[in-house]
């Protein structure tokens, strides 16, 4: 897929279903990587070139995230319990 704008051309690359592979414009590249549905790398290359990625929990909460190598560990918390009486 094409989307071509007064700036210049960029362009999509899709897996299958609705998750975008990559986005290029001009020598500018993000492609994405993913588990499922889930987010868990982005490499950029052409003006930046470093690296992204993204770790999560059992439910699904960002629990790491990396960029230039750099780690950074987010705190998970309990899911609050509902008390009914």
């Amino acid at each position: 897929m094409q989307i071509q704008t007064p700036e210049g051309n960029i362009d999509l690359t899709c897996l299958c279903g609705t998750e975008v592979e990559s986005i290029t414009n001009g020598t500018d590249t993000i492609t994405y990587g993913y588990d499922g549905k889930l987010v868990t790398s982005e490499s950029l290359s052409g003006t930046l070139n470093q690296s992204l990625s993204y770790g999560y929990d059992n439910d699904f909460n960002l629990q790491s995230f990396t960029y230039a190598g750099n780690s950074h560990i987010y705190p998970t918390f309990p899911t609050p319990k509902i008390i009914v009486s």
